[in-house]
């Protein structure tokens, strides 16, 4: 249960980092998702659906389906270990997302098991359909700067060593992070990657949402995210 589910003590013991650790348990996690839906789904349509053999096969899928979505508790315990200690970021949320469409499918292929009549890609196709159009409408880049936000301003308040990526947040991501960024001092130093130097924060800022404007004068460059920033400026 270590190995699934390890804490902190465990990773110090085998001397891995969190990011290896929670990079090898989502990879890993992917290739299990491939082969067992696919030798659950095989196994569902070529076998003879009749007798006691047919009965056992479906235990067995469903045996199968069932470690598969532990494997996957494991995988989502290893990103959330990783996420306690640095922070969320955008693959980090899309991880998340891509395990939540990977339990969805096992569990639909796990319902295959009980109701063999069931047509998984019927229902499949139009569930990841739904899945990347839900993320789609999720401000992902908000929810990164938040988190990484709340971080700084708790470390800040316990008198501990704050750090953030404001690098990342400003230039990395969508224009949606300025809200979140905003809440800092903004006369606090940070580095600016374009320039090299030491630059304080109101004035990247600055340098964000007068992009933003420049943005929204053209449609083709127009977004929502651009236009609700220059509405500030």
């Amino acid at each position: 249960s270590a190995g699934l589910f390890g804490g902190p003590e465990y990773l110090e013991s085998l001397g891995v980092s969190y990011a290896e650790w929670a990079r090898s348990g989502f990879f890993q996690m992917v290739g299990v998702t491939v082969v067992n839906l696919s030798l659950i789904l095989a196994a569902l349509t070529l076998a003879r659906r009749e007798g006691g053999a047919w009965r056992g096969l479906r235990g067995l899928c469903a045996l199968l389906a069932v470690e598969s979505l532990v494997l996957l508790a494991s995988a989502a315990w290893r990103m959330t270990l990783y996420v306690s200690a640095y922070g969320l970021s955008f693959k980090r949320c899309m991880t998340y997302w891509g395990m939540g469409m990977m339990a969805l499918f096992f569990l639909a292929g796990l319902w295959k098991t009980g109701k063999p009549e069931f047509r998984f890609c019927k229902w499949a196709f139009p569930l990841a359909l739904a899945g990347w159009l839900a993320i789609n409408c999720v401000p992902v880049d908000y929810l990164v700067a938040r988190n990484q936000v709340n971080r700084y301003l708790r470390a800040e308040a316990l008198g501990g060593t704050p750090s953030i990526s404001a690098g990342y947040l400003l230039d990395g991501l969508s224009y949606d992070t300025l809200h979140q960024l905003a809440r800092l001092d903004s006369g606090t130093l940070f580095f600016d990657q374009r320039t090299g130097e030491e630059v304080p924060l109101g004035d990247l800022l600055q340098r964000r949402r007068e992009e933003a404007w420049e943005e929204c004068g053209d449609w083709r460059s127009w977004t929502l995210s651009a236009c609700l920033v220059a509405g500030g400026l």
